[in-house]
């Protein structure tokens, strides 16, 4: 028989959702500072970790996230809008403080587990890969500060769409997965 995903389990309701879309002031400024800092001190390139929201949000948790992919994938994709949305918004205050300074910032997602890809690289196509081509598009138009992306696990059979989202640096490349 197949078993109803939906049964025991309270849809998210993306109106719901309001993800951050700035960033303090304060914390500008102390980033501002300590990007011109370095920048002016030293040789290094400057690498701003992860400091906006990403598109790793999971409503309902891990595994409400992947029904949602499955059995309702525009609640998901709704909720990958607003974080995507907020997550520019946060990248033009960063630009704006510290754009001049940082080369590079980072963001997180971790796709993989050991063996790939954990939801299977066609979903992963079907779910993601539009949010970030349109985020890393919309990335590329706000900064200069290129796009370091984490991700645990194996990745290898997504790489190629990463790269044509847009993506420039992924970190790691986690030698121990498949």
């Amino acid at each position: 028989g197949t078993t109803d995903l939906l049964a025991d389990f309270d849809v998210p309701d993306p109106d719901g959702y309001h993800p951050q879309e700035t960033i303090s002031d304060e914390l500008l400024r102390h980033l501002e500072e300590q990007a011109k800092r370095l920048y002016e001190e030293t040789d290094l390139s400057i690498c701003l970790g992860e400091s906006v929201t990403d598109l790793q949000v999971q409503p309902g948790g891990m595994i409400g996230a992947m029904i949602l992919m499955v059995e309702e994938p525009d609640v998901m994709q709704a909720f990958l809008e607003k974080s995507m949305e907020a997550s520019l918004k946060q990248i033009a205050l960063l630009d704006q403080a510290v754009g001049k300074y940082v080369d590079i910032l980072s963001i997180a997602h971790d796709f993989g587990d050991n063996r790939g890809v954990t939801i299977g690289a066609d979903l992963w196509r079907k779910i993601y890969k539009p949010y970030y081509k349109r985020y890393f598009e919309g990335w590329k138009k706000t900064t200069d500060m290129k796009i370091n992306l984490h991700s645990c696990g194996s990745i290898a059979s997504i790489m190629g769409d990463l790269i044509e989202c847009g993506v420039q640096v992924v970190n790691p490349i986690q030698t121990s997965a498949a």
